[in-house]
């Protein structure tokens, strides 16, 4: 081989390598393109679950939430009568003749009301040989006697006459019962 032919396949084998350097530069900037996108994305992903983590505990919060205030247990307030800054004691509130309030309860639970009555025998479906009793019953946790209210008429042969009363209220737990005989 001759000297110009060396140099001749020198120069190409130079250009072929320059091409190779060319398109490897070409490579590593669209891997390098393509890293960066990646840690971008991934970068929105973990943000995306950062956030839908957040979301999910402040769910939950809002979920024992509403099963705490919907539960039927006694609250309590707790107020201080000093202005936190200055540490002003506060004048006295006036609550008249009532207590001052510290507790107060939520009460979900709807009571459950029942009347029942002994001697169901009648004729012509209104009229009973014997005195009949109703046992008025309700089952209800926050139960207070000054908070019920019954009400009745009575007559007699088409005549409006006074009711009898019911008996006092008798407590088992959480099932509160009353009586009437008529």
């Amino acid at each position: 081989m001759t000297k110009a032919e060396l140099l001749n396949n020198a120069k190409r084998i130079q250009a072929a390598a320059q091409e190779l350097l060319d398109k490897t530069s070409v490579l590593k900037t669209d891997i390098g393109n393509s890293l960066q996108a990646a840690k971008r994305h991934e970068s929105k992903l973990i943000s995306k679950e950062r956030a839908a983590e957040a979301e999910r505990r402040e769910k939950e919060k809002a979920e024992r939430l509403i099963e705490y205030l919907n539960s039927d247990e006694q609250r309590g307030v707790y107020v201080s009568d000093r202005d936190s800054s200055a540490g002003n004691a506060a004048a006295g509130v006036d609550y008249a003749n009532s207590l001052a309030p510290t507790k107060f309860t939520i009460d979900t639970t709807a009571p459950v009301i029942s009347v029942a009555y002994d001697n169901n025998s009648a004729s012509n479906g209104n009229y009973y040989n014997k005195k009949r009793t109703a046992t008025v019953t309700i089952t209800e946790h926050n139960f207070d006697t000054s908070r019920i209210a019954l009400s009745m008429t009575a007559q007699d042969a088409g005549k409006s006459v006074a009711a009898p009363a019911f008996g006092s209220w008798s407590d088992n737990g959480d099932i509160h019962t009353a009586t009437l005989s008529f």
